[in-house]
């Protein structure tokens, strides 16, 4: 035998994930990880994870306590009702006259596939879509580097808001939900929006920040 193999070597002795408890080990890691690396991750949090009023309770703004629990309906949703929505969604809560009070959000739609054989084969991959199973992920700040669209309402307006959206089953849904809340390119205050968000993502992440690429805006 060779003489590497009589004694454990030193890059063998690390930790390991084992005994899984339940049904579901994929999930089970990922939970795992997440408990692993939280001392160095993020202070946010996503709200379709954070389900405890803590959460929201952590920050002692008013405007948060009323704008989060009306964001939170919005993760809820799922199924094929959410093809219609953009990958990627910014979305702008206006509190009053001070812009550096307002708040931003991220709507991430999660594409579910029924299988996936190479994660860079995106047009056969259409074929594999599973549309009852997509999703959505809301965090409370601005996320990713290509926004698909904006949508800028007021607080008085949130809870509203947050209902249309859980309506929405067809495209003409869709359209009559941006028509009301969206920022399309051809609105005449578009650059003053996608300002405040470049200006919020350097308040937010002042090393991480930079310019969002606006090369995949939908215009609808």
């Amino acid at each position: 035998m060779p003489e590497e193999f009589d004694h454990p070597v030193d890059w063998l002795d690390v930790e390991s994930v084992s005994g899984y408890r339940t049904d579901d080990p994929q999930r089970e890691l990922y939970q795992l990880l997440e408990q692993r690396f939280r001392s160095i991750g993020q202070s946010e949090h996503d709200l379709d994870r954070c389900r405890q009023a803590a959460c929201i309770e952590a920050d002692n703004s008013d405007f948060r306590k009323r704008v989060d629990p009306a964001m939170q309906k919005i993760a809820d949703a799922s199924g094929s009702n959410l093809a219609v929505f953009p990958d990627v969604t910014f979305v702008r809560v206006r509190t009053d006259d001070d812009p550096l009070t307002d708040m931003a959000y991220t709507l991430i739609r999660n594409n579910a596939y029924t299988h996936v054989t190479s994660m860079f084969q995106d047009a056969s991959a259409e074929a594999n879509r599973d549309f009852e199973h997509d999703s959505l992920t809301l965090v409370d700040w601005l996320e990713g580097s290509y926004p698909n669209f904006f949508f800028v309402i007021d607080i008085d307006n949130v809870e509203k808001f947050a209902e249309h959206h859980r309506s929405i089953q067809t495209r003409d849904d869709y359209e009559q939900f941006v028509a009301r809340y969206g920022v399309r390119p051809s609105n005449e205050n578009f650059w003053h929006h996608a300002d405040w968000f470049h200006d919020q993502h350097a308040r937010e992440k002042p090393v991480l920040s930079g310019l969002f690429d606006l090369n995949r805006y939908r215009n609808r």
